[in-house]
């Protein structure tokens, strides 16, 4: 499901590659107004195209398993989960659009405290624990 994934995903990371470079060019010439402006057009964008690829991997994903040789209860596994994915989707688009919009703009504190302080300090420590310490489901997970 995860490989399936990412090659829908590749249109959001190319939307934040786009994202860094309209909008690092933009804020180098000193156009602050027009970089805000621009950022809001191509998040817009980035959500819009985002929906679209989305709904394209919620109608495939009950299809994209059975191409492979493997139980019916991992093909309803690998259905979900795309499920999943497309779903949050969209919010990756927002929150990817933001993160190469601070990036860009040179502020590298911050994009270290989103890459790894974020990672080390919240996500890891959380997934630790409701893995080891709860009963979830790996669908609540």
């Amino acid at each position: 499901s995860s490989t399936a994934a990412i090659l829908f995903n590749v249109v959001l990371l190319a939307m934040g590659t786009a994202v860094s470079v309209m909008i690092g060019q933009t804020l180098g010439t000193g156009d602050i107004n027009r970089a805000k402006a621009y950022v809001w057009k191509l998040m817009f964008f980035n959500v819009c195209i985002c929906l679209a690829v989305s709904g394209v991997l919620v109608a495939l994903s009950p299809i994209i398993p059975r191409i492979y040789k493997t139980t019916e209860e991992v093909r309803r596994l690998a259905t979900h989960f795309m499920i999943t994915n497309a779903v949050y989707m969209v919010f990756n688009a927002i929150s990817n659009s933001t993160y190469f919009t601070i990036r860009s703009g040179g502020k590298t504190l911050i994009t270290f405290l989103f890459d790894s302080v974020y990672t080390w300090a919240f996500c890891i420590p959380f997934t630790y624990v409701i893995t080891h310490f709860t009963e979830f489901d790996i669908f609540v997970i």
